[in-house]
């Protein structure tokens, strides 16, 4: 990050620094008679003219190292279906609760121990807080308990089955996930909150009544056929993030992951939501 805050003014001034030299050298040997003024122009002008092409070169390898560091992570991310042991596809999740065991897992990145678990229970029903400074691995296991994340040591249980041996599609479907961001697409609030182009009304009240969405629906003019833009645009924080818990809770999740899930909320609407959530 520092060397790519760097490379561009780096840049500048290097390039600064070689187009005076230039222009010292060929002062001195246009005052000497050596070389005609007329060229040392036209020389300069085709130095300017390759001068703004070569600075966005420079740049473009700012850009392109983060891009390959990107495409790899995808790479082994898209290969981790090499780790199912039961067929392409792998073992559909069980329903219902689902007790969750780690045994000695690491979580590694560039060399280094993000995450290290030597033993923990998760039973079906339990309430866990992860509580630690920035850093410390907590989005990372919720990543990992998610299937989001390709490669780690040691092993995650989801009932009786390993975590990698379970097919990651219907198994992601059985998380739900609230996280401070506001990534909620385009679309009808119902659509967004369900995933569904008819979704049943039954259920659209059903969650409204779980995420408080309430105050929105009564504000918005179409209620739940109202479009919205791009991340929820039109929303504010608060109701943007009451949006994410509806759509979190939607298909009734056999474990819900909550990333700062409370963030944008206001005490009230704090108060409000847990007591909704223990009923």
């Amino acid at each position: 990050a520092v060397l790519g805050a760097l490379a561009s003014p780096l840049t500048e001034l290097l390039g600064a620094v070689a187009l005076a030299g230039v222009l010292v050298w060929s002062t001195q040997r246009v005052m000497a008679g050596e070389v005609a003024p007329e060229h040392t122009l036209g020389f300069f002008v085709a130095l300017l003219l390759v001068y703004e092409p070569a600075k966005g070169l420079a740049r473009a390898q700012t850009v392109i190292v983060p891009g390959l560091a990107g495409l790899e992570r995808i790479q082994r991310f898209l290969d981790r279906r090499e780790r199912l042991r039961v067929g392409e596809a792998g073992i559909r999740p069980p329903s219902g609760p689902v007790d969750l065991r780690l045994e000695g897992v690491t979580v590694r990145r560039g060399g280094r121990a993000v995450l290290r678990v030597e033993r923990a229970c998760l039973p079906a029903g339990s309430v866990v807080a992860l509580t630690g400074a920035n850093g410390s691995g907590k989005t990372t296991l919720a990543w990992l308990l998610a299937g989001l994340l390709a490669d780690w040591e040691g092993a995650v249980w989801v009932g009786e089955h390993r975590l990698e041996h379970l097919a990651p599609d219907p198994w992601r479907r059985r998380i739900g996930w609230v996280s401070a961001g506001q990534d909620l697409g385009r679309g009808t609030l119902a659509a967004i909150v369900s995933g569904e182009s008819q979704p049943p009304a039954e259920r659209l009240e059903q969650v409204a009544d779980l995420a408080d969405l309430g105050p929105l629906l009564a504000r918005l003019p179409a209620g739940w056929a109202t479009a919205l833009g791009e991340g929820g645009s039109g929303l504010s924080s608060g109701e943007a993030q009451r949006v994410q818990w509806a759509r979190a809770l939607w298909g009734d999740p056999a474990i819900l992951v909550l990333d700062e899930p409370e963030a944008h909320l206001d005490a009230a609407g704090r108060e409000a939501l847990n007591a909704r959530l223990e009923s």
